[in-house]
């Protein structure tokens, strides 16, 4: 791995979530050592992670001093004492230091200070708001599945048009039954291992058909079989033509209706260098595929990788090009769909 030209290639087969998780947990494992090793601010400092303030300080006084460029005329010097400096202001300031212990990344980063504000936002919405408490806790403890699990928004016909009517996002729903529904049964386990996979890149949520059939009236279904599983967004309304088996068959589908801003597509050896060049700091995974679905699950199997990796596929028939760049070796045998290649970019 290189900065922008060492790559990490490797093939996947994305048999199930076990191995995708694995792959991709192992890749997060190789670029973040990388990572660590050009931004992590103890190591510049040259201190424990759990070194206390004074620690912190007398590091940076001695570093300080010894790269500080009118004393030391190293061409590196410069650079060296910002670092420094950067390390020690994120390193004395509590909260900044609570970021990057958690996040591994510079606290002021703007991505890295938005994420933050979401999770703050999300919590302080379900957990304090006691409007929102009123209005939504109600109906969740009264008609939450028990055997799935939170990942999953509960919509009624109070609530639906306050979740699926503002803004552009595609809902993942699962119409289903509480009694006398074998299938809903089946399902559960299935459908929550989806949702939390795929939790931060498809909003999933979930109708009571028993109790909210004035809601089902308005989306204007004809249900001849349930559970039904279905998107939904304020352009259109997609239907699942089968009752799901496995997670992969619900990724596949929502990788079918999300747009590609979760993942860009890439048809072109023009398209793909100009996506690989652009400089923004994060890391880029480009899969080579036939299919668009291992992307987005690649990008969900393992929750430390959002935020911080970009995620791309392009079709392996059109990749012949950047794979003769890269020296992978589009394999014949792996164009069904099952496998793709990798290629990392730091």
């Amino acid at each position: 791995i290189m900065t922008r030209q060492r790559l990490l290639i490797c093939g996947v087969k994305f048999f199930s979530p076990a191995n995708i998780s694995l792959s991709l947990l192992l890749l997060h494992g190789a670029v973040t050592l990388l990572a660590a090793q050009q931004k992590d601010f103890y190591k510049v400092l040259g201190i424990r992670r759990d070194a206390g303030l004074e620690d912190i300080k007398r590091a940076y006084r001695e570093l300080a001093k010894k790269h500080h460029p009118d004393k030391n005329k190293d061409a590196q010097a410069p650079k060296r004492f910002v670092e420094i400096q950067r390390a020690h202001e994120v390193l004395t300031d509590p909260q900044k230091r609570k970021i990057f212990d958690q996040t591994g990344q510079d606290p002021d980063d703007p991505e890295v200070q938005q994420e933050m504000q979401m999770k703050e936002r999300r919590q302080r919405f379900r957990h304090h708001d006691p409007v929102a408490e009123m209005l939504f806790g109600r109906y969740e403890r009264a008609m939450r599945q028990h055997d799935i699990q939170s990942h999953t928004q509960t919509l009624t016909w109070e609530c639906y048009d306050s979740f699926i009517g503002s803004g552009d996002a595609v809902w993942i729903i699962q119409i289903w039954r509480h009694y006398e529904c074998e299938s809903c049964v089946r399902l559960a386990p299935v459908w929550d291992e989806a949702a939390r996979e795929l939790q931060g890149t498809a909003n999933f949520g979930r109708i009571n058909f028993d109790r909210q059939q004035l809601l089902v009236q308005k989306l204007g279904l004809r249900i001849r079989t349930l559970p039904l599983i279905l998107s939904v967004s304020r352009r259109e309304t997609r239907m699942m033509d089968r009752i799901p088996a496995s997670t992969a068959d619900i990724v596949r589908f929502a990788a079918s209706v999300l747009p590609d801003k979760h993942v860009s597509v890439l048809r072109s050896r023009q398209a793909a260098d100009k996506w690989i060049d652009e400089r923004d700091g994060q890391v880029r995974v480009l899969l080579l595929s036939e299919d668009r679905w291992p992307a987005y699950w690649s990008m969900a199997a393992a929750p430390a990788l959002q935020g911080r990796y970009i995620f791309a596929f392009m079709p392996a028939r059109a990749a012949q090009d950047v794979a003769d760049k890269f020296g992978v070796d589009l394999d014949p045998a792996s164009g069904s769909g099952e496998g793709a290649r990798v290629v990392v970019v730091v």
